[in-house]
């Protein structure tokens, strides 16, 4: 919520430096986010006054121009026709930058030659200055405008605009009158409302000529209607443009600009129809009808269903209730008679129906959390009264004000030892009255340690005595109440199984150069569409959000991988293809009964080179077996020593490299390259390989525990063995067959060559093997090596299909 400075010390005598008065409007809970100097970019503009006017000598439809700023004579060449000489204009000179309210690009004013004729300032209008869109002429400003005076404090522009996050409970905030209470409570000083007083002279009561029908009055709980006849649609004063640009509101026009000065002055949103566009002048408030259609302001047809509120005539929608008028009532240039509307909508429909057409506005933004139910009829005579006196007209006698549904006022006790008990003060009963009055809250009755309080209906946070307390801690100041000693022990956290994992498997992989990746959990309909008929071997459907913030992220992701693809892809669309990347984070996946079951899951992500290029050395890409030495070596870390990749299928995965990763019979995970299906999906033109686990079974088969062993004090020997087997004999089975043996020297083995080829015949293959053997009671002798060596090739041969060549 924007508030100008000005604006607030109509309605109070207020007169801190605004930055004091900022901090001291965050101190009691109403954040300034910033306070905005505006009109400083229009600083070094002056007030001019020109002094003649000729016709340019090179160009018909120019002018030249003499004009003064006050210290000397300036030569202007302007394009427009709507000056002559003795006219006060708004001179801006080179390097005078200007901000398009349209586009918003800046431009900057520079010296220049026009038709030959040097250009030494410009003599600016509406829309160089902000105040307007269209320029059919320079700014003529008003006669008594002093000449050379700077622009923005001649035509009062110079102000403080305070930058106010609204929080959802204080929707009373989101005006310039309710911000003024809270100063006004501050800072104790009084303040009046605006003139809301309207002079009826019309000669039709407002009952002849409208009529009002509330069809859903759990959606609409009272509605205002004032005819004022007779208007003239014109651009606004002055006065009204620069209030409206202040709040960042644009203006359009004398009636429409009114009903948006009002809203943002008094937090009721207000809505002007052309009279004559509706049916019988008969207003009917109801639900739509699901497909039901309606062209709003904006021009886009809008198809709306049975929770969507509608203002309508007998002939059918004029007004999407709450947030956007139809096109079909829209104020003209023609326009003569209007019908205002002031009505209380419930604010849970309006937050449905601004989110589901994605169609916000500020009238939606104000009614979502809730106006005012007491303020339509103030609300629809201050606008009637301005409508006259910028428009002309006269008002109809009377207004239509139909309550449908009417709140009973609530009543609640402040009870004095309450109030100290809690914020650990020492106040008076007197003190606690005082404070309530100076925050406009009604005491309607006084009893001893007890002060009954009736609630405003404009502050539709405070409900209960401790919501009071909270308002007497702020106006009594956060940093006046005592703060106790505390006598409470601090106990320390005991580090769950599954925070011991994530930590450790983050200091494992930044360990290994991986970076860490956090995506968002939501996911749009087509990402879900895509990862759920690659990466799942049945359809799942996503978990959908009910009030989703955006049009494309309404699933609940069902995997991590989708994020991780977006995040590869997106890298190499930036030229940034060698990427080692981890993600941990939660999934959501339908479960029994509708509620779905959340799980935590740990995402890996390589794509492009393993390392940077040298001098002469281009390293090779990642492959399949890099991802697989990542999963072993960060499972070794976690004190896991035998790890089985089995050989799977999945859509995601390219056949032949993806597997299944266990530990002892529990399923962790799968990994393996991306398939060209799942590149073309996300639009990824390289090869890239993931791996997704859960991490509740990660934690299943982790050990904590440390281990320490010493260094080798005894050589240790070597032997190789090359084994034949088929083909299709993988090397997990070589691996299971010597793990089968318990060799106490064996210290450890690796596969170090593969070989195909005629010495061993077609459809079979060679693995060489090397064995390292050591004891910790002292040097080997070749007979005990050679018995150890002896066990595991009998192992091989017992277990598998091969053919034993020693080395």
């Amino acid at each position: 919520m924007k508030v100008p400075y000005s604006w607030l010390r109509e309605f109070i005598a207020v007169d801190l430096p605004a930055d004091e008065l900022a901090d001291r409007l965050t101190m009691v809970g109403l954040e300034v986010e910033e306070v905005v100097r505006f009109g400083d970019e229009l600083r070094d503009m002056r007030v001019g006054q020109i002094k003649t006017r000729e016709k340019h000598p090179n160009a018909d439809k120019l002018t030249l121009c003499t004009v003064s700023d006050g210290e000397r004579d300036l030569q202007v060449v302007c394009g427009a026709t709507n000056h002559q000489a003795g006219d006060k204009v708004a001179l801006a000179y080179p390097g005078q930058r200007f901000l398009s309210l349209k586009t918003g690009e800046e431009t900057k004013l520079t010296r220049a030659k026009i038709r030959g004729v040097e250009s030494e300032a410009m003599m600016c209008s509406e829309v160089e200055v902000g105040l307007g869109e269209q320029a059919s002429g320079i700014m003529i400003l008003p006669p008594e405008t002093p000449v050379g005076a700077s622009f923005v404090e001649a035509m009062g522009l110079a102000d403080a605009v305070f930058d106010i996050a609204v929080m959802p409970n204080r929707p009373d905030v989101a005006s310039v009158i309710g911000v003024a209470r809270e100063v006004a409570a501050l800072l104790d000083l009084p303040m009046h409302d605006p003139d809301c007083s309207v002079e009826e002279l019309g000669d039709r009561p407002t009952e002849q000529w409208a009529k009002i029908e509330i069809a859903d009055a759990d959606l609409c709980a009272r509605y205002v209607g004032r005819v004022i006849d007779g208007v003239t649609i014109a651009p606004s004063p002055l006065w009204v443009r620069q209030r409206l640009m202040k709040v960042g509101v644009r203006a359009i026009s004398n009636i429409v600009d009114v009903t948006n000065l009002v809203m943002m002055e008094l937090g009721q949103p207000l809505h002007a129809f052309d009279y004559r566009r509706i049916a019988k002048g008969h207003i009917i408030v109801r639900r739509a009808r699901a497909g039901e259609k309606m062209t709003t302001l904006d021009g886009q047809e809008r198809v709306l269903d049975d929770q969507m509120l509608l203002i309508t005539d007998p002939n059918g929608p004029i007004a999407l209730a709450g947030v956007m008028g139809g096109a079909n009532t829209e104020i003209e240039p023609d326009t003569t008679t209007i019908l205002l509307e002031s009505a209380w909508f419930e604010p849970g429909c309006i937050r449905r129906t601004s989110r589901r057409l994605g169609l916000p506005s500020e009238s939606s933004y104000r009614f979502e959390r809730g106006v005012d139910p007491q303020l339509q009829a103030k609300a629809a005579a201050r606008a009637a009264k301005l409508m006259v006196e910028l428009g002309g007209g006269r008002v109809m006698p009377g207004a239509l004000d139909v309550v449908a549904k009417q709140a009973a006022p609530r009543r609640v006790k402040v009870r004095t030892p309450r109030v100290n008990l809690v914020l650990g003060t020492a106040l008076s009963q007197g003190e606690v009255e005082t404070m309530l009055k100076r925050m406009q809250l009604p005491v309607v009755e006084s009893r001893q340690n007890e002060t009954v309080v009736e609630n405003p209906s404009y502050r539709v946070d405070l409900d209960r005595e401790i919501d009071y307390i909270e308002e007497l801690a702020r106006l009594y100041g956060y940093d006046h109440i005592p703060t106790p000693v505390s006598s409470t022990k601090i106990v320390a956290h005991e580090t769950s199984i599954g925070e011991r994992l994530e930590s450790a498997t983050r200091n494992v992989l930044t360990g290994f150069g991986f970076y860490e990746i956090i995506n968002c959990n939501l996911i749009s309909d087509k990402t879900a569409s895509a990862v759920g008929e690659l990466f799942f071997d049945t359809p799942v459907q996503p978990v959908r959000v009910l009030q989703a913030k955006s049009a494309d992220l309404v699933n609940l992701r069902a995997t991590l991988l989708t994020g991780m693809l977006e995040t590869l892809a997106r890298n190499h669309r930036q030229r940034r293809p060698d990427l080692e990347l981890f993600e941990i984070g939660q999934v959501h996946l339908p479960g029994d009964g509708g509620r779905p079951v959340e799980r935590a899951m740990l995402s890996l992500g390589l794509s492009g080179r393993c390392d940077d290029e040298g001098w002469d050395v281009r390293p090779p890409e990642v492959d399949f077996f890099d991802l697989k030495g990542t999963i072993e070596g960060h499972l070794k870390a976690l004190g896991v020593e035998t790890v089985t990749f089995t050989a799977s299928s999945n859509r995601l995965l390219m056949p032949g490299q993806c597997a299944s990763v266990s530990v002892e019979g529990t399923v962790l995970g799968l990994c393996g390259r991306l398939s060209s299906a799942a590149a073309q999906a996300f639009e990824l033109d390289a090869a890239a390989y993931v791996a997704e686990f859960d991490l509740e079974a990660l934690a299943s088969v982790a050990q904590f525990k440390g281990r320490y062993e010493p260094l080798p004090v005894y050589p240790g020997t070597r032997r190789d063995v090359a084994l034949v087997v088929p083909e299709a004999t993988p090397y997990e089975a070589v691996r299971q067959a010597i793990d089968s043996v318990e060799v106490p020297i064996l210290r450890d083995y690796r596969l170090f060559d593969l070989y195909r080829g005629e010495q061993v015949g077609g459809g079979r293959k060679s693995l060489a093997l090397a064995f390292e053997y050591r004891s910790d009671m002292g040097t080997l002798t070749d007979k005990q090596v050679e018995k150890a060596h002896a066990q595991i090739k009998k192992a091989l041969i017992d277990h598998l299909e091969c053919e034993i060549r020693e080395s």
